[in-house]
């Protein structure tokens, strides 16, 4: 997947369509009335913006158009968590694992799970 950076509103609108797929701009705006005040016009506007990004593609073949997204979830959550990581903590885990406990700390589950994680890791990478 090529780098598609995603807005905070754009974001919530993939969302949408990660959750159900195929979507029409209708369906759009009914999933997204509760959680935002985007007008129609809005939702329509985001929508064009993400399709010459690359991130939404239209299948306008039948009576409604059909919005489909591109690429999947994990891998847009992987891809920004990559350039979090790059960007504030200069790639670093081990910084930005101190930073997001600062002085509060990791409880024992937390360590235990983090341990886990990695033994879970350090095995793949001995099978490969």
């Amino acid at each position: 997947m090529r780098h598609i950076t995603l807005s905070d509103g754009e974001w919530i609108l993939m969302e949408q369509l990660w959750e159900q797929e195929p979507r029409t701009l209708a369906n759009l705006v009914d999933g997204l009335k509760e959680s935002t005040s985007w007008s129609k016009s809005t939702i329509y506007t985001m929508l064009k913006r993400l399709e010459e990004k690359g991130a939404v593609h239209v299948d306008d073949s039948g009576r409604f158009q059909q919005y489909y997204s591109c690429f999947k979830r994990e891998e847009a959550q992987k891809r920004e968590t990559e350039n979090f990581l790059e960007k504030v903590y200069h790639g670093s885990l081990r910084m930005m694992l101190a930073g997001l406990t600062g002085k509060k700390g990791l409880s024992k589950a937390d360590v235990d799970e983090l341990h886990q994680f990695l033994d879970n890791m350090a095995a793949e990478q001995e099978e490969s």
